[in-house]
């Protein structure tokens, strides 16, 4: 269960609930832990445990999403600056 909550809140820590498929994917994983926090004091300790490894899954999934959309501004970034200076006009 830790490594599932640490992928959550690193999900959260990263951005994931400003990307819309990120905080999806977050939201999924957020669900899954409560799911298997019932499995588990319903004592259903091997379902519990497959729907943990689903919301770290999720979790990951999100933070992957998150540092893709930075990227993505990143490289919009450098393009626009690429062409500032290839036409020798200011970047916006």
């Amino acid at each position: 269960m830790a490594s599932s909550e640490a992928a959550i809140r690193a999900a959260q820590e990263t951005g994931g609930k400003g990307v819309p498929q990120a905080a999806l994917h977050l939201k999924l994983a957020e669900e899954q832990l409560q799911t298997a926090k019932n499995l588990m004091r319903d004592h259903e300790n091997q379902r519990a445990e497959y729907v943990l490894m689903r919301a770290q899954a999720d979790a990951e999934l999100a933070i992957a999403l998150s540092h893709v959309a930075v990227s993505n501004v990143q490289a919009g970034t450098a393009v626009d600056e690429a062409r500032a200076v290839h036409t020798g006009t200011p970047a916006p």
